[in-house]
C-alpha cells in the first residue's frame, strides 16, 4: 500500500498538484459536470428526434438529475467557501473523505479520483494551519453522503428491477 501512495504522492508532486490546485480542480469538475450532462441530454433529445418530457421519465435520468443538482450546488458553495476549506485542515479531511465516499456511491470516479488525490496531498501540507471545523461544513458534508447514498440506493434497486 506504501508503495502505491508513494507512487501517487510523486505524480502528484511531478503535476505540481497541491491541495489549493486540487481543489480548484474539483470545484471546476463540479460546475462543469453537469453542464456537460444537460449538453448530452439536448444531444440526445437532438439525435433520436425525441422530446425532452420522454428521456426526463426515465428514473435513470431523474436520479441523475439530482445528483447533478447536487453536484452544481455544491461546486457552486465550494466556490465561495473555497478559503475556508483550504486554510482549516480539519474542514478539508473531513470534507474530502466525505466526497471521496459519495462521489464513489453514485459511480463518479472522476470526483472520488481528486477527492483521493486531496487527502493524500494533505499528509504534505504544514501542520501549522489546523483549526476546529466548522458545524455547517461537517453538515453540508454529512448531508451530501446521505443524498448520494439514497441516489445509489436508488440506482441499484432500479438496475434489479430492470434485470428481472
Amino acid at each position: 500500500m506504501s508503495k502505491i501512495n508513494n507512487w501517487v504522492t510523486k505524480f502528484l508532486d511531478k503535476a505540481h498538484l497541491n491541495t489549493s490546485r486540487i481543489l480548484i480542480t474539483y470545484i471546476c469538475a463540479l460546475l462543469l459536470i453537469p453542464l456537460f450532462f444537460c449538453f448530452f441530454m439536448v444531444l440526445e433529445v437532438a439525435i433520436t428526434k425525441s422530446d425532452v418530457m420522454t428521456i426526463m421519465k426515465s428514473p435513470f435520468v431523474a436520479v441523475d438529475v439530482i445528483i447533478i443538482i447536487t453536484d452544481f450546488i455544491l461546486g457552486y458553495y465550494l466556490w465561495l467557501k473555497k478559503d475556508d476549506f483550504l486554510y482549516k485542515n480539519h474542514n478539508y479531511r473531513f470534507f474530502m473523505t466525505c466526497q471521496f465516499i459519495g462521489q464513489l456511491l453514485v459511480g463518479n470516479l472522476f470526483c472520488s479520483i481528486l477527492a483521493l488525490f486531496g487527502l493524500i496531498s494533505l499528509r504534505s501540507v504544514k501542520k501549522g494551519w489546523q483549526e476546529n471545523s466548522e458545524w455547517l461544513i461537517k453538515a453540508i458534508s454529512i448531508a451530501f453522503v446521505f443524498l448520494f447514498s439514497i441516489c445509489s440506493a436508488i440506482i441499484i434497486l432500479l438496475k434489479v428491477k430492470n434485470s428481472r
